[in-house]
């Protein structure tokens, strides 16, 4: 996939847009600003759901086209069809983000209608599993199929995701579907006060630091995290644990964990932090945990590993070469396995040391996106010329 200097007019859709949104909005926002940077004209069509203006103003000149909706994690919008029929001729290819969505449902049928190539990235949307079961199972029957077998091109973070997409229809050629992995830019930078964030937290410098990453959610395991450190602090006294990260509907039951484990003055629970502060959180971290149950390659990990923090990522969380790497330790998601991994590492410091300069070297071999960009931009080049579906 040789990288294109062709520019193109390119339309990402997305159902949401802000930063707290996590994954999905994320790898829209870095992609287009490196595709953007490359020299394409890119518009991000999106809903207006918790849409956040800064973080679209910062991709300036960028396009952000929000339509309105309503209803609940489908966003239904209808306002968007008129929307399509003017505007859809414009653009040379499409990227879809997000499996169960309304706005992609539209954009797919209005490529169709023009003959226009469109890319899919399910990004982690695929399994029919736990939440919305029934529902996501119809939605496949009536319309899910049409939505992905019709695109030019299959886009998968993880070669368990690719899988997903062979298992999903037996019509799939499986030389249309592309894993590009997520990918950070290199924030690392010595200059910032690691003591700044122990100063946030109120803990002496000498205390090791576990670190959690991400939406307070149930799927994301902050509950068998704090269990696990509290078996983890009965035998490592000066270790605390930061949770930094907004409240999806998990925060109660995780404050309720901390004060029945007493764990008051050992676990902070930060809310979401972003910029200079988050930065802060990385250079005093000691350990990441990614305890996820289910997750399709944590952002989280690649974050911290380019600040050289070891992690401890759950074998669901869709990112072995951590372990392949060197960097880190990959563990069930259940509460022993995380415990006795974090113990591991914070008793064993050489071992941490060494674990820390191998996470920066995978991530920089390998998940930088000025390269993954480049890949994309190229696979697009090719799925132009291309221009059939999948099956």
């Amino acid at each position: 996939m040789p990288e294109s200097n062709v520019p193109r007019r390119i339309l990402h859709s997305v159902p949401f847009f802000a930063p707290h949104f996590g994954g999905v909005a994320d790898r829209c926002y870095q992609l287009t600003k490196v595709l953007a940077g490359q020299g394409h004209d890119i518009t991000i069509l999106t809903t207006d759901y918790q849409l956040s203006l800064p973080y679209a103003a910062s991709l300036d000149p960028v396009k952000v086209v929000p339509v309105r909706s309503h209803g609940g994690r489908f966003r239904y919008c209808p306002a968007v069809k008129p929307w399509l029929e003017e505007n859809i001729g414009c653009f040379d290819i499409c990227h879809l983000m997000n499996h169960y969505s309304y706005i992609n449902l539209a954009v797919a049928d209005a490529c169709r209608r023009r003959r226009i190539p469109y890319l899919f990235s399910a990004m982690g949307s695929m399994p029919v599993m736990h939440r919305s079961f029934l529902k996501k199972r119809l939605f496949n029957r009536l319309v899910g199929y049409r939505l992905i077998l019709g695109a030019t091109g299959l886009v998968a973070i993880t070669r368990q995701e690719a899988r997903q997409y062979l298992d999903y229809h037996p019509g799939i050629d499986p030389a249309r579907v592309f894993v590009l992995p997520n990918a950070i830019d290199d924030t690392y930078d010595e200059s910032v006060d690691p003591g700044a964030f122990y100063r946030r937290l109120g803990i002496p410098e000498r205390f090791r630091l576990v670190l959690y990453v991400g939406r307070l959610d149930h799927i994301k395991g902050p509950d068998l995290l704090v269990q696990a450190f509290a078996r983890v602090a009965q035998d490592f006294p000066e270790a605390a644990l930061a949770l930094v990260g907004p409240d999806f509907g998990a925060r109660e039951t995780v404050r309720r964990l901390i004060k029945t484990n007493g764990l008051g003055d050992r676990v902070f629970l930060c809310g979401p932090l972003y910029g200079g502060e988050k930065l802060e959180a990385y250079a005093a971290a000691d350990i990441l945990a990614v305890p996820s149950r289910r997750e399709n390659m944590s952002i989280v990990a690649l974050e911290a590993a380019v600040w050289k923090v070891p992690v401890v990522i759950s074998e669901t969380a869709g990112f072995p070469e951590v372990a392949d790497s060197g960097a880190g330790r990959v563990v069930r998601p259940e509460i022993d396995d995380i415990a006795r991994a974090l113990l591991d590492l914070l008793l064993d410091e050489p071992g941490r040391r060494g674990m820390a300069e191998n996470a920066r070297r995978m991530v920089l071999d390998n998940y930088l996106w000025e390269k993954i960009g480049k890949r994309f931009d190229g696979l697009m080049g090719d799925l132009l010329d291309e221009r059939t579906p999948v099956a």
